[in-house]
């Protein structure tokens, strides 16, 4: 027999049965949730936010601008979002500690306006300005430095 079926035959020896008989491997199940339920999760931590009360270190104008960032992406773009897989990071993913790096499509924002957004990018506009910018899903995933929601930063 080849050596790739005695392989599977011994990790399919590692399976266990399940409550009803059934064959389940040892492989971990990872779930998702829906988009629905990412929607959801993502509105109501950002109705969570206080604009009065800057989470971060945030200069106090600074923060109420991301706030109302935050707002208004989910508004105009957040069903879409989550429908084309955007994840929490890439679009309210904030620096865990240094707020002078960089960070997701809201961090980004700072005034702006999203104008058009697909499955890999979001195309956004400067405040002020007819300049526009790109930032690509999954941006964040690529860098070293840490980054949690908006909603996580530190008082």
């Amino acid at each position: 027999m080849g050596r790739w079926l005695d392989l599977a035959k011994e990790i399919d020896g590692r399976a266990t049965a399940g409550q009803d008989g059934a064959i389940v491997p040892n492989v971990p199940i990872v779930l998702t949730p829906s988009p629905r339920d990412l929607f959801r999760s993502w509105d109501k931590s950002v109705a969570s936010l206080d604009p009065d009360k800057p989470l971060g270190g945030y200069a106090p104008d600074r923060w109420q601008r991301i706030v109302r960032d935050c707002d208004r992406l989910i508004a105009d773009f957040g069903k879409g979002a989550a429908s084309l897989g955007w994840s929490t990071l890439d679009l309210f993913g904030f620096p865990a500690g240094d707020c002078d790096t960089t960070g997701g499509l809201a961090w980004r924002l700072d005034g702006g306006r999203i104008i058009a957004m697909d499955g890999h990018v979001a195309t956004y506009r400067w405040p002020f300005s007819d300049r526009t910018s790109r930032y690509a899903k999954s941006y964040l995933a690529e860098l070293a430095s840490p980054f949690v929601p908006v909603w996580e930063l530190s008082e």
